[in-house]
């Protein structure tokens, strides 16, 4: 007996079955399958087909939500932007557009967790190199001049005061803490005293070429805190 469509997209079951999708998308863009495409316009489908079946459960599903995966929030986003777009009759192009864009605008920093699991307890100029290029390559063929990115070693005390180890920036990026600098806006959740996080923050202005939809630039900004697995901290190291 199938399942009816109403139960295929009961937001608060099916909204978490998406993340393994999008990781394997991510995965696919980053390998150059010449299925990606295919891939992330069935994300984009059944995105679109949760949110219209029950757009108020899924608001709530949102806002609810306890997942702990960081690909959680492109997905969310996603939900959100094809709302708008139905509310302000967005075309399907421009639709598909400003989905795809928000699906994929995270896999930097995706791809920056997946580095730092697999780090032996410090970042190299090599590895912080190649972070920062797939920023460049995943905004291709947008322009990359208002992309910036930054890296910063977050570190409590028994007090639970949070001192920047390090940090690293692409772009001057405006908002990168300088090195001893004191924060106080890492929630205490994330970092609890005596342990250390690395957060990892983005800003794009995007510009859209219609500009009757959209006269100004938008500007996105990330913000993800990312605890590597293999060591207590991550040192910064020239090799």
């Amino acid at each position: 007996m199938s399942m009816p469509v109403s139960d295929k997209c009961e937001p608060f079951i099916h909204l978490d079955k998406l993340i393994p999708v999008l990781s394997d998308l991510y995965t696919a863009i980053k390998s150059r399958n010449e299925k990606c495409q295919e891939m992330l316009q069935g994300l984009i489908s059944r995105i679109n087909r949760i949110a219209d079946t029950h757009p108020d459960a899924t608001i709530a599903a949102i806002h609810l939500s306890k997942q702990q995966s960081p690909l959680k929030q492109p997905i969310y986003g996603a939900i959100l932007a094809h709302l708008f777009s139905q509310q302000h009759g967005l075309d399907d192009k421009k639709e598909q557009a400003l989905a795809q864009a928000v699906l994929t605008c995270n896999l930097t920093f995706y791809e920056f967790q997946v580095l730092l699991n697999s780090m032996d307890g410090k970042l190299t100029d090599a590895q912080r190199t190649d972070i920062f290029a797939i920023g460049k390559t995943i905004m291709a063929p947008f322009p990359t001049t208002t992309l910036r990115m930054c890296l910063v070693s977050v570190s409590s005390d028994a007090t639970g005061k949070d001192t920047v180890d390090w940090a690293e920036s692409y772009n001057s990026h405006g908002n990168c803490p300088a090195k001893g600098a004191v924060l106080t806006s890492v929630p205490a959740g994330v970092l609890p005293a005596s342990q250390s996080v690395i957060m990892a923050k983005a800003s794009y202005a995007y510009a859209s070429p219609i500009k009757f939809v959209m006269p100004s630039s938008i500007n996105f900004y990330r913000t993800f805190y990312l605890r590597p697995r293999k060591s207590d901290t991550v040192t910064r190291s020239a090799t």
